[in-house]
């Protein structure tokens, strides 16, 4: 049998889900993740299809940040009942600008004033339960099995509607506080999510919730994290488009065989590590960093001779920095240690 890949869907921790993003990240940048909330973009059983930019250097920085924010998250929790809205006070709380920070960013209220909450609150609460109309609908339509209190839930709501003015303030809405969150932590997609996401979990742990709890919003906050600052777009997809992807990656070489895709038969490919292995040693040193498109160019060239997709190439300096070998990788490129 095949080596078994874990999916995005799995109860694994925010750092393993960073790993399996970068794993799962094809040689065009693409990513398919289950739907979590996503703002106004956000629909029932569907996944997202996310466009990335980011290499092995990219990976490890947002691994370390994530790290470094889930840490003074912690320690503001403890401090949560205490914090309020005068600034000044907060900072003295907290102790440090560096904790200040990350609750002037994550933490402090947003500061939307144009609308109605309460009638923002009532709108969101109805798309939610539309949304769970419609989850149930396609059960009964499917033929599967539906529980008295889903059939009691449809036949309560099934006329609920959310009209095309309710739509448009919503989504007004929705855009002034994507904007505010951009003016948080940076101009890209996803940066509410990133910034409610770090709340939410703060709040959490401040509450003392259940760990499986936490572990599930810092599992989004990672992935929201991720998105935000390599993401190029995201949209939704069917679920069964990624649900085919996740299928293939455990399939046998026989099964694959099968489905008419070909065996990875180019022996030369295998050696990939060595030769990339032979080209740091012979044209890097610690005063002369490599990038990866000048390895892959001389991998193209005589004697290797081989084409390695980006991806592939990421995934050979990551074993190779594990290795002990002496090879070391910053953003500038990376190069092997010739005077150890």
């Amino acid at each position: 049998m095949s080596e078994y890949f874990k999916s995005l869907d799995e109860d694994i921790s925010p750092e393993e889900c960073i790993e399996l993003m970068f794993e799962k990240t094809d040689e065009d940048g693409i990513l398919y993740i289950p739907g979590w909330q996503y703002g106004n973009l956000y629909e029932p059983n569907c996944s997202y299809r996310c466009r990335l930019n980011w290499n092995l250097y990219d990976f490890e920085k947002v691994k370390n940040e994530f790290d470094a924010l889930y840490s003074d998250l912690s320690v503001i929790a403890e401090k949560y009942e205490k914090l309020g809205d005068n600034t000044e006070k907060n900072k003295v709380i907290l102790g440090s600008e560096r904790l200040f920070n990350v609750w002037n960013t994550f933490i402090r209220r947003f500061e939307i004033s144009d609308f109605d909450r309460e009638k923002i609150f009532e709108i969101e609460d109805k798309i939610d339960t539309a949304n769970y109309v419609k989850i149930i609908s396609k059960k009964v339509a499917d033929g599967e099995n539906v529980s008295d209190n889903e059939k009691y839930f449809l036949k309560e709501y099934i006329d609920l509607a959310v009209s095309n003015s309710e739509k448009t303030l919503y989504n007004k809405y929705c855009k002034e506080l994507e904007k505010e969150a951009e003016e948080r932590v940076g101009s890209n997609i996803c940066a509410h999510l990133f910034v409610i996401g770090a709340a939410r979990t703060c709040r959490l742990m401040s509450l003392g919730a259940p760990e499986a709890i936490i572990k599930n919003e810092a599992r989004i906050l990672s992935a929201a994290m991720v998105i935000h600052k390599y993401g190029i777009s995201v949209e939704p997809v069917n679920n069964q488009i990624r649900f085919n992807l996740e299928k293939r990656e455990n399939m046998t070489d026989e099964e694959l065989d099968e489905c008419s895709r070909p065996l990875k038969t180019n022996s030369r490919k295998s050696l990939a590590p060595l030769f990339v292995y032979f080209i740091l040693k012979k044209y890097s040193s610690s005063t002369k960093h490599l990038r990866q498109k000048e390895i892959l160019d001389y991998l193209k060239q005589y004697p290797y001779e081989i084409t390695v997709e980006r991806k592939a190439l990421s995934r050979i300096i990551h074993n190779l920095l594990d290795s002990g070998l002496f090879i070391y990788s910053d953003k500038k490129g990376t190069w092997m240690e010739q005077d150890i």
